[in-house]
């Protein structure tokens, strides 16, 4: 614990000193009574004052040469210590204001540290809400590709249950027309109409051609549905039209397929 100095006993320190012919500072007062230097300093401060308004009682015995190197002395003790303590007043006030100074500059190294942290919190909450934006788009992009996969799928489902359809319709067609010799088919047809495939599209276009069936995405017509067609526009026209037995196709040139053989 500090010890506590009363201005007794730096009055006995400043009397010491000086009757010791030392120079007498708030330091070497200081050293003999211990205690704040704050203290000590009023309290030299107060004894000088007391010692200025007290005159020196000089002896009449003293030559007076004597008393006036004894005054300038005191004089000069005095204004040493004023100015001593000036200094140190002064010294206290610099480092005063270092301190506020340098509070100053950790005050404002606070709020910049505040409005930096502000900063990063702000852009991480920034990030965060991209981050979850870009989530959600991607989970909603999945979930419309799965939507487009189970899509595909039903429809790969449909266009299956549609080709089994199909096969098995072609196939009672098939069956329906008895034999494949019995069949007509788009290239036969040509031949009889004396016309190309463009000319024969045309005539079922502008419905002048007995509507065909589609065997395995092909156009045909079967011989007996032919021959009636033939019949009833003969009959409508009122002249003779020729059937397939009196005008059969010709033969095409190379080895006869699967069909001409079985039709044969």
């Amino acid at each position: 614990m500090q010890q506590v100095v009363t201005y007794e006993a730096v009055a006995r320190a400043c009397e010491r000193l000086k009757s010791e012919g030392q120079k007498v500072t708030g330091r070497a007062v200081l050293a003999i009574t211990g205690g704040s230097l704050g203290t000590v300093l009023s309290c030299i401060k107060e004894w000088r004052q007391g010692a200025a308004q007290d005159p020196v009682a000089v002896p009449s015995e003293i030559p007076p040469r004597i008393q006036v190197s004894i005054l300038r002395t005191l004089e000069q003790s005095q204004a040493d210590a004023s100015a001593e303590l000036k200094e140190e007043i002064n010294q206290a006030r610099v480092r005063e204001a270092e301190a506020l100074a340098g509070l100053g500059k950790a005050k404002k190294r606070i709020e910049q540290l505040v409005a930096e942290l502000d900063e990063i919190w702000t852009q991480a909450v920034e990030e965060l809400q991209v981050a979850e934006k870009a989530l959600a788009l991607a989970e909603q992009r999945n979930t419309n590709q799965i939507d487009i996969l189970t899509g595909t799928k039903a429809a790969l489902g449909e266009l299956r249950t549609e080709s089994k359809a199909t096969v098995a319709e072609q196939k009672k067609e098939i069956k329906e027309c008895g034999h494949i010799g019995n069949i007509i088919w788009g290239s036969d047809m040509e031949k009889i109409l004396g016309t190309d495939r463009r000319g024969v599209y045309r005539r079922i276009y502008n419905r002048t051609l007995l509507k065909p069936l589609k065997i395995c995405g092909k156009i045909c017509w079967r011989r007996e549905d032919w021959e009636k067609w033939l019949e009833k526009e003969a009959v409508r026209q009122g002249v003779a039209v020729a059937t397939t037995e009196s005008e059969p196709p010709r033969r095409r040139r190379g080895r006869p397929t699967k069909a001409e053989q079985a039709a044969r």
